[in-house]
């Protein structure tokens, strides 16, 4: 049965605490760190303070022809930002453009997920404030029971735009930010959080991708999130490694980095 996972308060106080539960057997998990624990999990697209400006702005109120004006201008003018032919390998294709758009913080329909638990975590931590952060971990159903709510966009598939459930989406490594977060998205066009999709729905449970969701508090007190922070550098994890541009290598450098 699909759950939220909410129900025990687990805290993350360290690197090694993380691991410890995210390395059940033959399981695949999927990973998201917010800076907030308060922070739902809906795209941004369907998040009222992006939905309803924009919906002005552009006399559009569904959500996914608003997403479609959206990603139209976004592709007209990024080639003219990506001169030495970063977007060479892209394919003219309404997904991988989502995906892109996405990372460059386009409001879309999609949610940022990534398969390395430490990455996640650095989301959680990155913002060293005073508010407690979390993880969540999405338990992936078996790929049998998954294979039709999964797009994977290596495979030259099309990723629709009007999915009635929430589904994932694998994307190609075609540029140096989505390989270094080992990048992953779930597609929704539901207004309701996904961990609170199947308590609402009562078949829900069988058409979502996922066995289960569960929620992960990385407590700011004490230091905490500074401490991992510190963890996580020398694991490797920092803001050169996670953006791998120039822009999070200099803020790495600026920070203390090396």
């Amino acid at each position: 049965m699909c759950s939220s996972g909410t129900e025990e308060l687990i805290e993350i106080r360290s690197v090694t605490n993380l691991l410890s539960l995210s390395s059940k057997p033959a399981t695949r998990y999927y990973f998201r760190g917010l800076p907030c624990a308060n922070y739902e999990l809906i795209p941004k697209l369907l998040r009222e303070e992006f939905l309803g400006p924009l919906s002005k702005l552009y006399c559009e109120s569904e959500p996914v022809k608003l997403q479609a004006l959206l990603l139209q201008r976004f592709v007209r003018y990024a080639s003219s930002y990506y001169r030495d032919g970063t977007l060479g390998t892209l394919r003219d294709n309404f997904s991988e453009w989502l995906c892109v758009a996405q990372h460059n913080g386009l409001p879309t329909l999609l949610l940022d997920w990534t398969l390395n638990p430490l990455v996640g975590l650095y989301f959680a931590v990155s913002k060293c404030d005073d508010k407690d952060g979390c993880v969540w971990c999405m338990e992936l159903k078996n790929p049998s029971d998954r294979q039709l709510t999964t797009v994977h966009l290596e495979e030259k598939k099309e990723l629709r735009e009007d999915y009635s459930a929430p589904c994932l989406v694998i994307p190609r490594p075609f540029n140096r930010r989505i390989e270094a977060q080992a990048g992953r998205f779930t597609y929704s066009t539901c207004r309701d959080a996904l961990d609170k999709i199947c308590s609402k729905d009562p078949y829900a449970d069988k058409r979502v991708p996922w066995r289960r969701m569960i929620k992960w508090v990385v407590p700011a007190n004490e230091a905490n999130k500074k401490k991992i922070l510190e963890e996580l550098g020398l694991c490797q994890i920092h803001d050169g490694t996670v953006f791998a541009d120039l822009d999070g290598f200099a803020r790495y450098l600026a920070g203390g980095g090396l």
